[in-house]
């Protein structure tokens, strides 16, 4: 038998989150969101997604907690690499230390691994990952799997927003590739980008050895349409184009979810979670 270990954390959650709601499926059965959304992420296999092996709601008086199981990973998070620092350091400390400034071929690599994770999820219906910085980036064997999938299911606001919807409207409709130009940023400066975009500064003094990635910044921030691009879009960047991803070879994912949790994320009246092969079903009305 092969021991295998498991990290276990709990997400305090709002008391009005739909997690703690039954709704009506098919037959007008009640149907349980914890099962749903745990079909819904177990659904979700792919070589660059971490994936979550168990979730469950724990509704008490005072809060309300989410379980989440996952594969236990001594390496950490990209942020970890970043930094120096190990998995289960106090948070207060661990990314205070000064940081790494990654080379080249990695971030080339990570970044066009994240790339992939993101056209998956577009792939199942998932529009939006929108709560991607370099926590959720879990490195395994040298691989970036993106989680945190989580939480925008739940419907919960992610710590970088504050940061990057600070400009206009049109970023929350391109949330991941604004996040994924600060993602970027981060793993060549080796520190978090605290403004909505890089400034002239930033160009030269913290990124002079990436002319590459100044190329891809710039057609993310400073579009002269005032366009973002897309997530297909990055991928044919020169800097990601030809990265050799060993990891998809014979890999077959069959689509046997299809999600419009769009509303979900921007608490829309109507949310859709439709299990194609079953009969599960989310319907969801916000007053």
């Amino acid at each position: 038998m092969i021991r295998t270990d498991r990290l276990m954390t709990l997400l305090p959650l709002p008391a009005d989150c739909i997690a703690f709601e039954e709704f009506q499926g098919g037959g007008g059965q009640s149907e349980c969101p914890q099962g749903i959304l745990m079909e819904l992420l177990g659904s979700l296999q792919h070589p660059y997604i971490y994936p979550v092996l168990d979730l469950g709601f724990f509704p008490t008086d005072a809060h309300h907690y989410a379980c989440l199981v996952m594969p236990f990973n001594p390496r950490g998070s990209l942020k970890d690499l970043i930094y120096k620092s190990q998995w289960n350091e106090p948070w207060s400390r661990k990314y205070t230390r000064k940081s790494t400034c990654l080379p080249l071929s990695q971030v080339q690599r990570l970044g066009r691994q994240i790339l992939e994770a993101l056209l998956f999820l577009r792939e199942r219906g998932i529009p939006s990952h929108g709560h991607l910085h370099s926590g959720n980036v879990i490195l395994q064997n040298g691989v970036a799997r993106l989680s945190g999938l989580e939480n925008g299911l739940l419907g919960l606001n992610s710590r970088v927003n504050a940061i990057v919807w600070s400009r206009s409207a049109p970023d929350i409709d391109n949330i991941d590739v604004v996040c994924f130009g600060h993602l970027l940023f981060e793993m060549c400066a080796g520190y978090e980008l605290t403004s909505p975009q890089p400034t002239p500064g930033h160009y030269q003094l913290d990124l002079e050895r990436y002319p590459q990635v100044v190329d891809v910044l710039q057609m993310i921030f400073e579009s002269p349409d005032g366009r973002y691009p897309t997530v297909e879009e990055l991928v044919l960047c020169d800097i990601f184009r030809n990265i050799d991803l060993r990891e998809l070879r014979g890999t077959c994912v069959p689509v046997r979810v299809i999600l419009d949790c769009w509303g979900l994320q921007k608490q829309t009246p109507e949310i859709m979670v439709e299990c194609v092969g079953g009969d599960a079903w989310l319907g969801k009305k916000f007053g």
